[in-house]
């Protein structure tokens, strides 16, 4: 499967979380290149601590998405903590993409449906 997919759960819940937290105005047809720092929460006068500040705040609000309204899980052998810290390093990590983040995203979220899908 492509890296970017509508009919990919991780894909679209990313995409639409990113949108509902303003961060991209894109189609989800072109968001999927995005990179990091072109996010609105990215500001190039921050200073690296801030950013961090801000890609932590970011990484809850999205994972609180996922989880409370979204309905996601944790995959089996992952922790909210390790689900966090990734997400933070890849929101910093100016070179990926959205649909890097989706990746990851994929990796530590059962997304809502994606159990009965089998």
């Amino acid at each position: 499967m492509e890296k970017w997919n509508r009919n990919n759960r991780a894909c679209k819940t990313t995409w639409s979380t990113l949108k509902v937290l303003h961060q991209l105005v894109d189609k989800f047809e072109t968001a999927g290149s995005i990179k990091m720092d072109e996010l609105t929460f990215w500001n190039t006068s921050a200073t690296p601590e801030l950013r961090t500040i801000q890609a932590n705040t970011l990484a809850f609000q999205i994972d609180n998405i996922f989880r409370m309204i979204r309905r996601s899980k944790f995959e089996d052998g992952t922790t909210h903590e390790e689900a966090i810290t990734d997400m933070v390093k890849c929101l910093l990590n100016k070179n990926k993409t959205v649909a890097d983040f989706a990746e990851l995203n994929d990796f530590y979220y059962l997304f809502w449906g994606e159990d009965d899908d089998l």
